[in-house]
């Protein structure tokens, strides 16, 4: 369990966030608050000291991308949770270790979209206007973490997976909490998390699950529905009344959607098996059979943070980190 406490002073944008932008309830963009921005205590206790070993850092995961953009910003995930999909393009799956056929991957796209769930837009409109009581537009944030190595902070997509704090009326409030008390993300847990973090987490989500707030008034475990005409509608009008129905884990959800795109491409498990969903009721769905093409994004995936080889939060020339999935490699100067 990690002893050491990573943050990162900055600041969030309000207009990245729908409908005026692209991100939704559980990922944001995060502006550093200049050199000093990180800093790190190696156990409690310990000073914070500042780091700079993510200037000129790339991550090479899934995707090969800088710890840091060309506009000093880090993108955030949100640690802990899982919010309803505002935008998910499902990839062309391999069926049975065989990747698609350039005729099967034209299909495949032809069909495809950006995907949504129901109250994926009001998710994300809730946590905006949570944030703007924070102040006017860039607001201060800290992005905490608990890790012991530089590998541990950023996933295989190249986002630092961290709690984000705002100061509302003089109260530093977690975000991440505020969404599940709120009921506009689920509870969502990595292995690197706490026992404190994960019980934090579980305790506000049931109370928000016990009064139906949110999504927990339609959270459903079927996972035969599929809607392909509900689609991201890039700076639409918000319209909560209209953003309504079942939803589903947006893990699962992500999955569906591959499995509903893919018989399009004829990417489709042979047979007539059939499974169940989570609560027991049979599907057709093969959802086991089909997976992503190896090497390109699905979704947002777990932490899957990294083990560093001798590395500390110092600066360093280069530095090899790995985790149970694949390399990644991290460069440092």
């Amino acid at each position: 369990m990690a002893k050491g406490l990573l943050e990162l002073t900055g600041t969030i944008d309000l207009a990245q966030f729908w409908p005026d932008g692209e991100s939704d309830a559980d990922t944001a963009k995060v502006t550093l608050s200049g050199n000093s921005a990180f800093r790190f205590r190696a156990h409690p206790g310990a000073p914070f000291k500042i780091t700079t070993a993510f200037e000129g850092a790339t991550v090479h995961g899934k995707v090969s991308k800088a710890a840091i953009d060309t506009h000093s910003r880090v993108t955030i995930r949100l640690q802990g949770i899982d919010a309803p999909e505002l935008h998910y393009r499902p990839t062309a799956p391999t069926l049975k270790g065989k990747k698609p056929t350039p005729a099967q991957r034209t299909a495949f796209n032809a069909a495809n979209g950006n995907f949504r769930q129901n109250f994926g837009e009001t998710a994300t409109v809730a946590l905006l206007k949570f944030l703007t009581q924070a102040g006017n537009s860039p607001i201060k944030c800290v992005v905490r973490t608990a890790v012991d190595e530089p590998g541990e902070v950023f996933d295989t997509f190249g986002r630092m997976v961290g709690d984000i704090f705002v100061t509302i009326n003089g109260v530093e409030q977690n975000a991440n909490h505020w969404l599940c008390s709120k009921g506009w993300a689920f509870p969502t847990f990595y292995t690197s998390m706490t026992n404190q973090e994960i019980t934090d987490l579980t305790t506000i989500s049931e109370k928000a699950r016990g009064a139906k707030a949110g999504i927990w008034d339609q959270a459903s475990s079927n996972l035969n529905p599929f809607d392909p005409k509900l689609m991201f509608r890039n700076h639409g009008k918000p319209n909560p009344s209209s953003d309504v129905g079942p939803v589903i884990l947006p893990k699962l959800f992500r999955r569906r959607s591959t499995f509903g795109v893919a018989p399009h491409g004829n990417l489709w498990p042979a047979g007539k098996e059939r499974g169940r969903t989570v609560d027991g009721r049979h599907s057709n769905s093969r959802l086991d059979q089909l997976q992503p093409e190896r090497g390109t994004q699905t979704g947002r995936g777990g932490r899957d943070r990294a083990q560093a080889d001798q590395c500390q939060f110092n600066d360093a020339p280069v530095m090899a980190f790995s985790n149970t999935k694949e390399q990644v490699r991290a460069e440092f100067c």
